[in-house]
């Protein structure tokens, strides 16, 4: 008796290449795209049975690109109905259908654009690329479409976009300053398109790159007001966090710096990559297991139910008892676990998975975050003996997955911030940023961050008010590192 065939997850029906034979249902766009310029296209195809396989882009005609992606894969027409109703509700706007020619055009103009700027499409466009499919010179070119503003690149900040430092330094370094433009949204619209709660919190990463444009003017005229800032207001209370910030990074840190040898510490920059590479405490996964262990964390990411997750979990045990020896299959069913059962038997379980590979080094991190949770102080030596860095710990290796980068730097920084440490947590910070990976490290952790570092720089910023003579030594080494970009 023949083994019954299991259905393609999503990831493998795509990276098949059915859906592009699939004939195109509609295309959507806002009736107002092209003066807003930022919205969700939506591409879809259907399905024998009426179902629905679709991509939704962020286009970001202005400046950025493709700035988001949504996919999904045989949705029920009803749904599909649905998300459109949302969509169209969400954005105060009207989708209107247009050809699959201008879809086609709109979508990757935006990539190229966006490549033209420096700026990488999202990391999910691979999976929207094979709904609509490749560009190609069989699609006709429409040359209408309003990239920019007035010949150059504007790049509209949002307050709640983590990509932020990320969009202003690929600017600055492939186009250079004074070859595009940065506004905030409220300031562009005269109303909000996405019709969102905006946290008044997050608006605290985009105050610290305003900052770092003050001239000395501005940090005296704002020095001098310190005393009359009024704290219960969000404007006044970011500003002061972010100016707290950028004078610990400028002035604080490299104080502490010169009494640690954190250049030692901390190691050189590694390399990274996102493609598959072969660990030394683990495996390539086998072809046909590589698309579901995507497909899992793809739901795990998600913000699955309790119901979602215990499926997943049941799957990964099935997946174990056959892959006994792919430690990953135990990383993804911890975190299912994580969040069924909560922390006390995620940390029962990642300690499981170490003691069945007692070097696998996302475990030992796991084990370390929910140690520091648990509200207990981690012995590193105990992780990773003498070493604190990645080539250290893993004197073989050349090159590292950028999960590895991301999830190193992110325990290592909740680490030193946990036992006040914060001179070495900023120093992981910015190698983080070194390494371009700083827009994956958690907000959450990156506002403990701020606000650790921030503490710090009151003392010295009280001193500055009351000592004209500290007052000058300061401006010296605050400003220092931007005059002699001047020069």
């Amino acid at each position: 008796m023949s083994k019954k065939q299991q259905p393609l997850t999503p990831h493998a029906y795509l990276k098949s290449g059915m859906a592009l034979k699939l004939p195109i249902y509609k295309c959507y766009v806002p009736e107002s795209w092209r003066e807003i310029q930022k919205f969700y296209l939506v591409f879809a195809r259907q399905h024998v049975n009426g179902n629905i396989t679709l991509a939704g882009i962020l286009v970001d005609l202005l400046c950025t690109g493709i700035k988001d992606v949504i996919y999904r894969v045989n949705m029920p027409m009803f749904e599909f109905e649905r998300f459109l109703e949302d969509l169209e509700e969400g954005i105060e706007d009207e989708m209107s259908e247009v050809s699959r020619d201008l879809a086609h055009n709109i979508v990757y103009g935006a990539l190229e654009f966006g490549s033209d700027n420096g700026i990488r499409p999202h990391e999910d466009f691979r999976w929207a690329a094979l709904i609509i499919g490749p560009d190609s010179d069989d699609v006709p070119l429409i040359d209408d479409i309003p990239f920019g503003e007035f010949g150059m690149p504007l790049l509209l900040l949002d307050g709640d976009d983590p990509k932020e430092a990320y969009y202003l330094r690929q600017l600055r370094t492939h186009l250079g300053e004074g070859n595009f433009r940065v506004m905030r949204h409220d300031d562009y619209y005269d109303e909000e398109y996405f019709d969102e709660e905006v946290d008044e919190e997050e608006d605290l990463l985009a105050e610290v790159n305003e900052v770092e444009l003050w001239e000395r003017e501005d940090w005296e005229r704002w020095i001098d007001s310190m005393e009359t800032l009024d704290l219960d207001d969000i404007g006044d209370k970011r500003r002061m966090q972010a100016a707290l910030f950028f004078v610990y990074s400028e002035y604080n840190f490299p104080v502490k710096a010169s009494e640690l040898d954190i250049a030692e510490i901390i190691g050189t920059p590694v390399e990274w990559t996102d493609e598959v590479i072969e660990t030394e405490y683990g495996v390539i996964y086998p072809p046909e297991l590589e698309d579901e262990i995507a497909e899992q964390s793809f739901i795990l990411k998600g913000d699955p139910t309790k119901k979602e997750a215990l499926k997943v979990r049941d799957r990964l045990s099935l997946l174990i008892r056959e892959y006994p020896h792919i430690p990953n299959l135990y990383n993804l069913r911890y975190h299912a676990t994580r969040l069924i059962d909560g922390l006390g038997k995620f940390r029962k379980e990642v300690e499981s998975t170490l003691e069945r590979f007692p070097d696998y080094f996302f475990a030992k991190l796991d084990l370390i975050d929910s140690m520091i949770e648990a509200g207990e102080t981690p012995n590193l030596a105990d992780f990773f003996g003498e070493a604190r860095n990645l080539s250290a710990i893993f004197p073989n290796r050349k090159e590292f997955h950028q999960s590895e980068v991301t999830k190193f730097f992110t325990v290592m920084i909740n680490y030193h911030l946990h036992v006040r440490e914060s001179a070495l947590a900023f120093a992981y910070y910015q190698e983080l940023i070194v390494t371009g990976l700083e827009d994956n490290l958690p907000r959450e952790l990156a506002l403990e961050l701020m606000a650790a570092c921030s503490l710090e720089a009151v003392a010295v910023l009280g001193i500055v008010a009351n000592d004209a003579d500290f007052r000058e030594s300061f401006f010296e080494i605050l400003l220092d590192k931007g005059e002699e970009e001047d020069e």
